[in-house]
């Protein structure tokens, strides 16, 4: 009997010295990277990868899901320790660490319209041009690229009034938009078919690829960004690795080498 106890106090304490770690996530139906399951339990190629990755480290790992918004607010008030599916841009850079071998997925932007509208609705470059003849939605607080920013940072070209991709999908159902930016596989994973039977790309409308990472603040006191740049990248070196690429059929989005060494 002593020595049984022994072994539940070693892992008790354990357990009560293991590392909390805090990560912020939209509160949204992402698939295939952050969704909730039929069981309704938080999971997605993010999320199981920074369980595995955070277990690798003995971290004890808990998720909360916000509007995206106050993601980002939580990260710049150092008020979480890190947050995922978030595109590095020169803003955020100033409060937060996007390292690179802290890069999950890579994806492009394209606009979306309505199939019935597939003959008027036509894209040529410039952006600005057609977007100051289109009215055209842009989800609040994402980032996808410098060019598309540009054009919102100018004005009332764009609006950004819409809270999550899904709603921007909606609208565009409705006709409350003509058109609306969107990622490259957002319409493909859409949970509504609806969106798939009714909606499609822009024809030659796609921009370059966004890269998105688990960010840490950069002015806490902590380590853990390197720590678990370090860990991820041995992660990636297992099978396991591959397995959440399979399991949640990624491949399109997956970062290459060359992703992860690039500097942004």
């Amino acid at each position: 009997m002593p020595r049984v106890l022994l072994i539940l106090f070693c892992c008790c304490a354990t357990w009560a010295n293991a590392e909390k770690f805090l990560v912020a996530l939209e509160d949204a139906d992402n698939r295939p990277y952050e969704y909730r399951d039929q069981s309704k339990t938080l999971t997605g190629f993010h999320i199981e990868l920074v369980r595995a990755v955070a277990s690798s480290l003995g971290w004890d790992v808990a998720f909360i899901a916000l509007p995206w918004k106050r993601v980002i607010s939580q990260l710049e008030n150092n008020s979480v320790d890190a947050a995922i599916y978030v595109a590095a841009s020169p803003e955020r850079e100033a409060f937060a660490k996007f390292l690179p071998d802290n890069l999950l997925h890579v994806n492009g932007a394209t606009l979306y319209i309505k199939k019935s509208r597939a003959d008027e609705i036509t894209f040529h470059q410039p952006l600005e041009a057609f977007a100051d003849r289109w009215h055209i939605g842009f989800p609040d607080g994402y980032y996808m690229g410098e060019r598309i920013q540009t054009l919102i940072d100018k004005g009332d070209s764009v609006n950004t009034a819409t809270v999550n991709q899904s709603r921007l999908f909606n609208m565009l159902q409705t006709d409350r938009y003509d058109a609306v930016f969107g990622s490259i596989t957002a319409l493909s994973l859409a949970v509504n078919s609806l969106f798939r039977d009714e909606l499609q790309a822009l024809e030659n409308s796609t921009f370059l690829a966004t890269k998105m990472y688990i960010a840490f603040p950069r002015n806490k006191d902590s380590v853990q960004a390197d720590q678990f740049a370090q860990a991820y990248r041995s992660f990636r070196k297992q099978p396991a690795y591959e397995v959440l690429i399979q399991q949640f059929n990624i491949g399109a989005t997956r970062p290459t080498e060359v992703d992860f060494n690039a500097l942004d």
